[in-house]
């Protein structure tokens, strides 16, 4: 049977038969990559975003600590003095629950390693904090 010898309705409806094998293909690439989508999206909303909420909140925690002691040094009235004091040691124990709460949510060795660097560092921020608080104490008596 050669293409010339077929009627113009065949050769029509092999021409929309074989657009929609096409069609029907091309749906189907897109369901799937719209499927592998969503489970990119879902590991981002459920995995990677509350990790990054909580990293954010750390990193406001430590802003407000730095603020803090600037005010201390620039503040006069003991009562404001020590408002700033409350306020480091609320946010020290901020960090400490963000940094907990991190712990559980972090599952590889990679970034298990990275938050053992974080909590040494912060430890070592907050006691010479704590340090700079005593001496500062002193130096103000």
């Amino acid at each position: 049977m050669q293409l010339s010898n077929v009627t113009i309705r065949v050769r029509l409806w092999l021409g929309f038969g074989l657009l929609m094998v096409l069609m029907l293909a091309m749906a189907a690439s897109g369901i799937a990559r719209l499927a592998q989508l969503n489970g990119q999206m879902k590991d981002v909303i459920h995995d990677k975003y509350p990790k990054t909420v909580v990293a954010g909140d750390i990193v406001d925690q430590l802003n407000l600590v730095a603020r803090s002691v600037r005010n201390i040094v620039l503040l006069k009235k003991e009562a404001q003095i020590k408002s700033e004091y409350e306020r480091i040691s609320g946010a020290d124990k901020a960090v400490r629950e963000d940094l907990a709460q991190l712990d559980r949510l972090l599952t590889d060795a990679d970034s298990r390693a990275a938050l053992g660097k974080l909590i040494s560092a912060q430890t070592a921020y907050m006691d010479r904090t704590a340090e700079w608080a005593r001496d500062f104490r002193t130096l103000r008596s």
